[in-house]
């Protein structure tokens, strides 16, 4: 009997682990193209070109990747508070002579509103800070947002942020500080 429970409880985790990629795989045939948009600038990204190399000095330190769906209302006061808590933080660093660059990408998961478009301006009107607007042509799904937000992300750290500013933005100076108990320990990975 124990033997029939085991082999089932195998199938199952067997089915948990590779589900994700038979429906990454199957999903490689559809249509996987974003419009990107960088600080104004937009482009058409398809699969095969998301892997982009850094350019040499082009170091940044940490990527905020921030899925949306339908956050037309609520995206200008996250991204407000966000740009002003790593804006001061550039500041701070600047005084002890160190630099800290970084980047928000916004993943629009085929949001029926004009939440892009509110990003997108938003963009424009904040020309210093590095916001790259990744539309999605249909809804993938927070943790498709997520995946994809994470592949497009060119810094050394990756910060995934809610939309609707459920988690302050505040909250990264912990993260960070056991990110760099972590590096330092010689562990280099965390979740």
């Amino acid at each position: 009997m124990w033997w029939y429970i085991f082999w089932f409880l195998l199938s199952v985790a067997l089915i948990f682990i590779f589900l994700p990629y038979v429906q990454w795989r199957m999903a490689k045939g559809k249509s996987v193209t974003f419009h990107v948009t960088e600080n104004g600038t937009e482009s058409l990204v398809t699969e095969f070109s998301l892997f982009t190399k850094r350019e040499k000095g082009d170091k940044i330190d940490l990527s905020v990747v921030i899925p949306s769906y339908n956050e037309e209302l609520r995206i200008t006061p996250m991204l407000e508070s966000t740009t002003t808590f790593f804006e001061k933080k550039k500041v701070e660093l600047a005084k002890r002579d160190k630099t800290f660059t970084y980047e928000l990408i916004i993943v629009d998961d085929g949001s029926k509103d004009k939440t892009s478009q509110v990003v997108q301006d938003y963009s424009k009107n904040n020309p210093s800070v590095t916001i790259r607007v990744l539309i999605c042509k249909e809804n993938i799904g927070k943790g498709g947002a997520v995946r994809w937000g994470t592949a497009f992300a060119r810094g050394d750290r990756i910060l995934m942020a809610d939309a609707d500013n459920a988690t302050e933005i505040e909250d990264f100076v912990a993260v960070d500080q056991l990110l760099d108990e972590i590096v330092t320990a010689g562990d280099g990975f965390a979740c």
